[in-house]
């Protein structure tokens, strides 16, 4: 089963569906965050029946908690995060998200395959490379399309055609960090914390109180993914949201998980 998983970053031994059984939950480059569950030693996976559509990305790292106290493990995930050259977008016609997506496929028929990573415009799927970029892994696309602007036009579909339905597909609709929490009987509420915090001034607050502990969180990351932080409750919302904005430029993720609590995840 798990050599047809996709390409496993990270994953966490837990027991997911309260059965007294440790299950298996796996997160991936072009996956979607996928559960296996443990029936006498043998796994399945369940991910559809987890309720979460559409949530395939570049995901890196996960850890597990009961961050609502209700008795069952919660889980944050770690994911490449949204800052980043080609964004995902919307359906210009009615307006569902659009992923991207990728294709691996000996196209050119040169014995070796090619690896083609595509994003939506104007609802019409275009390749990541530039021409030159192209050329250098496709030479024979010089005759096809001789000028950047035939290159430009030209959707995946019209480079590729029909062997694009005998490539590898993936897709990724999300690219932020987020929260699993538990509903119950298998099925998960995916949040994004981070995009609801407001990031405040207070940058004065943020240089002279969080050097340094931003560098022990650094030192203490190089060695784990994630580090739960007591903070002092009575700590201004504003102060919280500038913690996060630190951590955020030392490139990790941070979730708010409570009041007082602050989740930082780095991505390996």
């Amino acid at each position: 089963m798990l050599k047809d998983c996709g390409m496993i970053t990270s994953g966490l031994w837990t027991d997911f569906d309260n059965d007294n059984n440790i299950d298996l939950i796996l997160t991936g480059d072009w996956m979607t965050v996928t559960f296996l569950k443990n029936k006498g030693g043998k796994f399945t996976d369940v991910t559809k029946n987890t309720g979460l559509t559409n949530a395939t990305g570049w995901w890196q790292s996960i850890t597990g908690a009961d961050m609502d106290n209700d008795g069952d493990m919660d889980y944050v995930v770690g994911n490449f995060g949204t800052n980043r050259r080609y964004k995902n977008t919307t359906a210009v016609s009615d307006g569902h998200a659009l992923p991207l997506e990728a294709f691996l496929y000996d196209f050119d028929k040169n014995g070796q395959e090619d690896y083609i990573m595509c994003y939506y415009q104007h609802d019409k799927l275009f390749p990541v490379k530039t021409r030159e970029r192209m050329l250098e892994q496709i030479p024979t696309m010089a005759e096809q399309y001789p000028t950047w602007g035939a290159y430009g036009d030209a959707t995946v579909q019209d480079m590729f055609s029909d062997d694009l339905e005998k490539s590898i597909h993936r897709t990724a609709y999300i690219f932020h960090t987020s929260v699993l929490m538990n509903d119950g009987n298998g099925k998960f509420t995916m949040k994004f914390y981070l995009t609801k915090l407001r990031f405040l001034q207070h940058l004065d607050w943020l240089l002279t109180t969080l050097t340094k502990m931003v560098s022990r969180i650094y030192c203490y990351m190089v060695t784990s993914t994630t580090l739960k932080l007591k903070l002092p409750v009575t700590m201004p919302e504003q102060d919280y949201c500038c913690m996060a904005k630190a951590m955020v430029h030392s490139l990790h993720n941070v979730v708010i998980l409570q009041d007082s609590e602050v989740m930082v995840m780095r991505n390996r």
